[in-house]
């Protein structure tokens, strides 16, 4: 898939490493841990039959061409659901990550009700990566930006309001971890510089 799209380079494995470390910060049973990992890692699988031309469009997609991207899902579904040791949760993940809360995604229409959360959590992940990463028609967004876009979506009823909210503060104190990682600390019990010699 990703030889097929250089844009998406590493998206599936990005999306499945937020989602799993977005269903650990929320404490999901680790089952439906390995399921949104799994379905974050798959979720894009579909894309293998859009055609290239498509795919790296450098500009925004016709209606007709728009439709055509649409499929992914399904065909990802249809490629992945014959595998035993794939679960509902993930197949679920694969077919309805493009789903909204308020009814207008693809390609089922679910309404809110019928989204469970370790799909709502595949969503909001591959939304956040394709914000924050250049694609053929865009630049990567800072992370802020992609925050406030995120938060924006779900007051439109798009998104889950409190798994953008907890996804936005695993966001932020993993990047206060790599931050305090970062930092060169003196330990506090470093030896003194040796002093030079005379020879």
């Amino acid at each position: 898939m990703e030889q097929k799209d250089s844009y998406t380079e590493g998206h599936g494995e990005r999306v499945g490493m937020f989602s799993r470390s977005l269903a650990e910060h929320i404490g999901l049973k680790d089952e439906l841990v390995h399921a949104v990992q799994i379905g974050g890692l798959l979720h894009d699988v579909g894309k293998i039959g859009i055609p290239d031309r498509i795919l790296n469009k450098p500009g925004p997609l016709t209606p007709d061409e728009f439709e055509v991207i649409k499929r992914h899902p399904v065909a990802g579904w249809e490629i992945c659901r014959h595998l035993r040791s794939l679960g509902d949760a993930t197949l679920h993940c694969i077919r309805n990550h493009h789903e909204r809360l308020d009814g207008t995604g693809y390609p089922d229409k679910l309404p809110d009700s019928d989204i469970p959360i370790t799909t709502r959590i595949t969503t909001i992940c591959d939304v956040f990566d394709a914000l924050a990463t250049a694609r053929a028609y865009k630049p990567a967004f800072p992370t802020e930006t992609c925050f406030k876009i995120l938060r924006e979506e779900s007051e439109r009823g798009w998104w889950d309001k409190e798994l953008v909210e907890a996804f936005i503060e695993m966001m932020n104190e993993r990047q206060l971890f790599r931050a305090i990682n970062r930092a060169k600390l003196k330990p506090l019990f470093a030896r003194p510089p040796a002093p030079p010699s005379d020879a």
